[in-house]
C-alpha cells in the first residue's frame, strides 16, 4: 500500500473511532423501574481513571478500585503525614483551614504555623506503636506491589491481576522477567521503556490527564488483544481486516462518551488573541503525546490509535464527561467518631488515661486541617454515567456514602422518580442563577430547556414587561 493510501484509510478509521454513535445509548434498569428518594439509582466502577499527582503523593490508594491502602488507619495517616512534611509545597496545595496565615515557623509547611502530627508521633502511627482509640472500626486494606512498578499499589492479589491485564502490563517501564506479559511488545524493548519513562514526565509536568489517556489507550490495545487471541470475530462491510474489527469492538466502551478535540472546545473569560494561543497550545499538547504514545506502545496493526486527533478526543472527552472520582478518607469518619467521643465531653478527654490520648488529638488537629487532602481524588470515565443527560433539576446525585470505599460513581435518587422517567444530572452548580448556568453550558455546546430552565425564563421575560 503506498503512503497516501495509508494515510487516507487511517485518516478514513480515525474518522470512524471518533464517530458519535447514530442510537443514543440507554440504560435499561433506569427505565424498567422506579426508585424511592434516596435509593441507590446506580453504582458503577470507572471503565478508565486515575489519581491526580497531590493525592498520589498523600494517599496511598489501589490503582483499581481506588480504595485507600492501609493496613491500618494509622498506617494511611502516617503516610500522609510524611508526604506532607517532607513536600512544603504539596502542604502548601492541600486543603488546610490555616492556609491564610503567615506567621509560619522556619522549615515548617508554609500553609500551617506548626505542623499538626510531631514526628515522634508520626514513627509510633508507622510502627503501630500509637495506636488511636476507635481505629479498628476502620480497617483497610494492606498494600499489594504491582508487578515491575513499586509505585502502582493495589487492595488485593486479583485487583493486581485484573489491572496487569487491563492496563498496567503495557505501561510498565520496568517489566518482571516472567510477569505473564500478553502482549509481547509491552515494555521489551529500551526504547520502548525510556519512552513509558518520558511519558510519565510528560503528563507529571504538563498534564495529569495524558496519564488518563494512556491508561484508555492501553485498555483499548488490551481488549483488541483479547478479542484476537477469542477470535470468531465477523468483520462487517468493507472492513475485512480482524485487527479493524478487534480495534472497533475495543473501541467500543468508550464510544458513547461525548467527544470534542481539545483544542476545539470553548474558551471562556479570554480574549480573542489568549483564547487562539491557548488552543494552539492545547494542540501542541496533544501532538507531543501522540508522538510519546507512538515511541512507547506503538502496535503496527493500530496505527489509527495513536493519532493525534483521537488523542485530543479522549482529552476533550474527559472535560466533557468525567466525573471527579473521590474516596473519602476513613479517617474523616474517624474525626468525627473522636470528636462525638471525646472532644464534645470535656470531662471524658480530661480523664481520658489513654497513652494515645495526646497523640490521638494531635491526630484530631491534623485530620480537622488537612482532611480533604486525606481522601483519594482523581479523574474518572463512567461508561453508564455519561449517558446521563443534563438537568438543572435533574432527579439523582453523585453521593457517597459511608459503605461507598472506592472510586465507583454513586447515584441516588433526589426524589422519587417514576417508571419510564429518565435519570438526569446537572453537569454545574444548579443553584446558580439562570445566565450563570447557562453560561456554564456554554462548553457543552448546547442551551438547556430544562423545566427548570424555561420556567425561570418565563419569569424573567414576565418580569421584565411589567416594568
Amino acid at each position: 500500500m503506498s503512503s497516501t493510501a495509508e494515510g487516507d484509510l487511517i485518516a478514513r478509521q480515525v474518522a470512524t473511532l471518533l464517530e458519535v454513535p447514530s442510537d443514543e445509548t440507554r440504560i435499561a434498569d433506569y427505565y424498567t423501574k422506579s426508585f424511592k428518594e434516596g435509593e441507590v439509582v446506580l453504582i458503577e466502577p470507572p471503565l478508565v481513571a486515575c489519581q491526580e499527582p497531590d493525592s498520589a503523593a498523600i494517599v496511598a490508594a489501589c490503582q483499581h478500585s481506588f480504595a485507600v491502602l492501609g493496613p491500618t488507619l494509622e498506617a494511611h495517616l502516617a503516610h500522609a503525614a510524611r508526604a506532607l512534611r517532607a513536600d512544603p509545597a504539596l502542604c502548601a496545595a492541600a486543603t488546610c483551614q490555616s492556609d491564610e496565615s503567615d506567621d509560619c515557623e522556619e522549615g515548617s509547611p508554609p500553609c500551617c504555623p506548626t505542623f499538626p502530627v510531631s514526628e515522634e508521633v508520626e514513627s509510633g502511627l508507622r510502627s503501630g506503636a500509637v495506636r488511636l482509640p476507635g481505629s479498628d472500626q476502620w480497617p483497610l486494606p494492606s498494600p499489594v506491589l504491582g508487578r515491575g512498578d513499586a509505585d502502582l499499589l493495589f487492595a488485593s492479589e486479583v485487583a493486581e491481576t485484573e489491572a496487569w491485564a487491563g492496563y498496567a502490563q503495557l505501561l510498565c517501564a520496568n517489566p518482571p522477567a516472567s510477569g505473564g506479559s500478553r502482549v509481547p511488545r509491552a515494555g521489551a524493548q529500551p526504547q520502548r521503556r525510556a519512552a513509558l519513562r518520558q511519558l510519565r514526565s510528560f503528563a507529571r509536568e504538563c498534564n495529569p490527564v495524558f496519564e488518563f489517556v494512556a491508561r484508555a489507550l492501553a485498555g483499548v490495545l488490551s481488549r483488541a488483544d483479547a478479542e484476537l487471541e477469542a477470535g470468531g470475530l465477523q468483520p462487517e462491510g468493507e472492513r475485512t481486516d480482524a485487527e479493524w474489527a478487534a480495534l472497533v469492538k475495543a473501541w467500543e466502551p468508550l464510544a458513547h462518551g461525548h467527544k470534542r478535540l481539545w483544542w476545539e472546545l470553548p474558551v471562556t473569560g479570554l480574549g480573542e488573541g489568549e483564547a487562539a494561543e491557548l488552543r494552539q497550545q492545547r494542540h501542541e499538547l496533544c501532538q507531543t503525546a501522540a508522538d510519546l504514545f507512538r515511541r512507547a506502545l506503538w502496535d503496527p496493526r493500530f496505527p489509527a490509535l495513536f493519532h493525534e486527533d483521537v488523542v485530543g478526543c479522549l482529552v476533550g472527552m474527559v472535560e466533557l464527561n468525567n466525573l471527579d472520582l473521590v474516596v473519602p478518607s476513613p479517617a474523616l469518619a474517624w474525626y468525627r467518631w473522636y470528636q462525638e467521643q471525646y472532644l464534645t465531653d470535656p470531662r471524658r478527654s480530661e480523664g481520658q488515661q489513654d497513652p494515645a490520648g495526646a497523640a490521638a488529638r494531635e491526630v484530631a488537629v491534623f485530620v480537622e486541617a488537612y482532611g480533604d487532602a486525606l481522601s483519594v481524588s482523581g479523574t474518572g470515565f463512567y461508561r453508564l454515567q455519561s449517558c446521563c443527560n443534563h438537568s438543572c433539576r435533574p432527579n439523582t446525585h453523585a453521593f457517597k456514602r459511608d459503605q461507598d470505599t472506592t472510586g465507583a460513581a454513586v447515584l441516588v435518587a433526589l426524589r422519587d422518580i417514576s417508571l419510564g422517567e429518565e435519570i438526569t444530572i446537572s453537569y454545574i452548580d444548579e443553584d446558580a442563577p439562570l445566565q450563570e448556568r447557562q453560561d456554564a453550558l456554554a462548553e457543552y455546546e448546547f442551551l438547556c430547556t430544562c423545566e427548570e430552565c424555561v420556567a425561570e425564563g418565563v419569569a424573567l421575560v414576565d418580569q421584565s414587561s411589567t416594568l
